[in-house]
């Protein structure tokens, strides 16, 4: 397979593009790093910040918070929460898709030798996870009278 001259070439040639791809997605995960989004709720009374992996880092509640409910509070977290996050997540994919693109000039394992598999295609798919909430009956919740 890379045996001779020609095949030392070859392995140089993929090795340097394995190098350039690794330091690609380095660089992107330095970048991802930073993100953060915010979103904010309740004509701007909630406000929450997230960071790259979607935790909450910040939470801000206006001067007239206390015109809502506990319940739209709790409400507008959750939504604010939500919004930031998807927001961070679809900024983090585009930002990882840009450095897998330096993966293009690497060949798969079957094209280096065919009867190898390719593991890749093995790997299953991560369920999509819920945004709905527990169940009352698992997590107990403070009433408002309870504060």
């Amino acid at each position: 397979m890379f045996t001779g001259a020609a095949g030392r070439a070859r392995l140089d040639e993929l090795m340097d593009a394995v190098h350039k791809g690794m330091a690609s997605i380095a660089a992107a995960q330095e970048e991802r790093a930073k993100l953060t989004a915010t979103a904010s709720e309740a004509d701007r009374r909630v406000t929450v910040t997230v960071n790259a992996d979607g935790i909450v880092i910040e939470t801000r509640f206006a001067a007239d918070v206390d015109e809502l409910t506990y319940d739209e509070i709790a409400a507008a977290v959750t939504k604010a929460t939500q919004r930031a996050a998807a927001d961070v997540l679809a900024r983090s994919a585009d930002v990882m898709s840009g450095a897998q693109q330096g993966f293009g000039d690497i060949p798969a394992f079957d094209d280096l030798a065919a009867d190898f598999p390719d593991f890749t295609k093995l790997v299953p798919t991560a369920p999509e996870v819920s945004l709905a909430p527990p169940p009352a009956a698992s997590s107990p919740v403070a009433d408002e009278d309870d504060w």
